[in-house]
């Protein structure tokens, strides 16, 4: 089946980058450095400089493909001039003295896999929080991270080759995701296959909707049973019944 989705349904209902385990190092790299500055005054434009500049390995696009996560979460705040010690909100601070506790116990021998579960259980908890941050902001209400949520409330599951045909099913025809679930239910038995096209007939790529799943993965509110296939993790529903969904 061809679904064309105009632009505007899809523009920003998707961010560029998760949290992995290689992304968080980077961030803690930036948070490492930054907490050397003190209260230096920075900008996010100065800020990719320096960064850039003490080679890293993270270039000023990188910064700019995670940091709007980062500030969405609430864990970073880079708006106008700020110290540079202040960058990392209290959250943000959390997370990444989380992160490098995880990174402390992992090279510990002999291991311990109980305290390595233990910390990534609070890594995804921080995620989790941030989230509710994120939804109380109404700047990110249609965001699609919410989308999948209400899939996952709906249904307990989610296939990701249908989530852009929900979102044409919720935005551009206006259906409820109950009424929504129920269409795409019926396509699933005849097999239909999609393919996504946007305004201008090009071909919607798949990272409209690749991150979200990663990210919703990472912060253990779903687990994977086959490629694009998840299922909602026990004991999640009252975490998504916590969100003000603007797709139910």
């Amino acid at each position: 089946m061809r679904v064309v989705i105009p632009n505007n349904t899809y523009k920003g209902i998707a961010d560029g980058s998760s949290l992995t385990n290689d992304r968080r190092k980077q961030i803690l790299s930036i948070y490492d450095f930054v907490n050397t500055l003190g209260n230096e005054p920075l900008t996010y434009k100065s800020l990719q400089e320096r960064v850039a500049d003490e080679d890293y390995g993270i270039s000023d696009s990188a910064i700019r493909t995670f940091f709007p996560l980062l500030g969405k979460l609430g864990f970073v705040d880079y708006k106008d001039t700020f110290p540079a010690c202040e960058l990392f909100t209290k959250t943000g601070k959390v997370f990444m003295e989380t992160f490098k506790s995880l990174l402390y116990a992992e090279d510990l021998h002999p291991q311990n896999k109980r305290l390595i579960d233990e910390i990534n259980h609070c890594l995804t908890t921080i995620q989790r929080y941030g989230l509710l941050y994120m939804n109380s902001q109404e700047e990110f209400k249609q965001h699609g991270i919410w989308l999948a949520l209400a899939i996952l409330k709906q249904e307990q599951e989610i296939y990701w080759s249908e989530f852009l045909f929900f979102l044409h099913l919720c935005k551009d025809k206006h259906m409820s995701i109950k009424d929504a679930a129920k269409e795409v239910k019926a396509n699933r038995l005849k097999n239909v296959e999609y393919e996504y096209y946007n305004s201008d007939n090009k071909p919607i790529a798949g990272t409209s909707y690749s991150y979200t799943h990663a990210f919703l993965e990472e912060a253990g509110i779903l687990r994977d049973i086959e490629v694009n296939h998840s299922l909602l993790n026990e004991g999640m529903f009252d975490f998504i019944e916590l969100i003000d969904n603007y797709y139910e």
